[in-house]
């Protein structure tokens, strides 16, 4: 007997420690993804102009989007609503990295195997984890607005993350595969062909995260926020429509 109590209070100090040292490492990294982000964009102008996706924002590295990435997802808690916020900005800067026609800002491009594919794997895992991340806030945004205040607030957060689930989700909005500052007649034939192989990765890529949405639970998401979210006839809502609309479309294929 005294030997399986012993043995259960190791296991209970073991698994209290454990708890505790992950605690500290999560909050650490949160410090540095907060500071790296102040630092990228050190005034609340700047980040408003992230929020609407302000062409003329200035963005860093895709590289440095990515190490963003992996320290969120290391961190993340949902019922932190400083985490949250940490979400809406992250997601806002990769919207705005996938429309620039430049490769090496662009966030996506790192999906693409360029001689060691160690990237694009690393890439794919940490998207998906962000993806999760997005459909499981998505939902809490559906199912806990209190008054009509915070369904405004919800609706302007749900707008973000809808935004970067269908442009992640899909390669045909992966500026740098389709803004080449060219017309289809002006390419080379070897344009052509880099053109077509990317898009081929990158569809194949595509198809990896929608499944990953699928098990994450974003048609379920979707049906909590269309039940809960009565959108006013606003200029404001009409955009959120558009993209309830493309997102309930991916959601939806096979």
């Amino acid at each position: 007997g005294e030997r399986v109590l012993a043995a259960a209070a190791l296991r209970i100090q073991k698994t209290y420690r454990r708890h505790r040292v992950l605690q500290s490492a999560a909050e650490e990294q949160r410090q540095l993804f907060e500071a790296a982000f102040d630092l990228l964009f050190p005034n609340e102008a700047q980040k408003k102009a992230l929020r609407v996706g302000d062409a003329n924002v200035m963005l860093p590295d895709a590289a440095a989007t990515f190490g963003l990435t992996r320290f969120f997802n290391f961190f993340f808690s949902p019922v932190n609503a400083a985490d949250r916020n940490n979400l809406l900005n992250l997601c806002s800067l990769i919207v705005c990295s996938i429309d620039r026609p430049v490769a090496v800002q662009n966030y996506c491009f790192l999906s693409v195997p360029v001689g060691n594919d160690s990237m694009a794997t690393q890439w794919l895992l940490q998207t998906k984890r962000l993806l999760g991340s997005a459909c499981y806030v998505l939902k809490l945004i559906a199912t806990t607005a209190a008054d009509e205040n915070d369904r405004k607030q919800g609706r302007m957060q749900a707008l973000v993350l809808l935004r970067m689930l269908v442009s992640i989700t899909d390669c045909k909005k992966w500026a740098f595969i389709n803004s080449r500052g060219k017309r289809t007649t002006d390419l080379t034939q070897q344009e052509e062909s880099v053109i077509a192989l990317l898009s081929r990765q990158c569809t194949a890529t595509c198809l990896s995260l929608l499944r990953e949405l699928q098990l994450a639970g974003l048609y379920e998401s979707l049906s909590a926020y269309l039940t809960n979210y009565t959108e006013p006839q606003d200029e404001p809502a009409r955009k959120t429509n558009v993209v309830v609309a493309a997102a309930i479309t991916m959601a939806v294929r096979p």
